[in-house]
């Protein structure tokens, strides 16, 4: 009886452990901002993780609107894409020579948004 008592605290202890990790890493993240590097970010993002300490810089988030929604948001702001394509899925943005690039795929009720930018607009 010993070795499943053993296992058993070994697995819930594990999974607590990950429960904290992963409330730890939500809170953990950066609250947004309303630009990023001159781009705009959609209004009331929740969730965004930034790595931008050099060039190039992404940014992730949650965007509680449809893909199409989030795509009209940037291509109203930027103008004319060079590329708008749908992959598996997501939808696809390029603009001004690749920069910025938009990625914008269905997330629970609302969409995730990661951009990637090769230096500022």
């Amino acid at each position: 009886m010993k070795p499943l008592i053993c296992y058993a605290t070994v697995i819930l202890m594990s999974s607590l452990l990950s429960h904290q990790a992963y409330a730890q890493s939500t809170k953990a993240s950066t609250p947004c901002p309303e630009s990023f590097h001159q781009l705009p970010v959609y209004p009331n993002a929740k969730l965004c993780q930034m790595f931008d300490d050099t060039f190039p810089a992404t940014l992730t988030y949650h965007a509680a609107v449809d893909i199409d929604t989030a795509a009209s948001f940037y291509i109203k702001a930027l103008g004319k894409t060079n590329k708008n394509i749908q992959v598996k899925g997501r939808r696809v943005l390029h603009f001004n020579s690749d920069n910025p690039i938009i990625i914008i795929s269905k997330d629970g009720q609302g969409s995730q948004v990661d951009v990637l930018m090769k230096q500022a607009l």
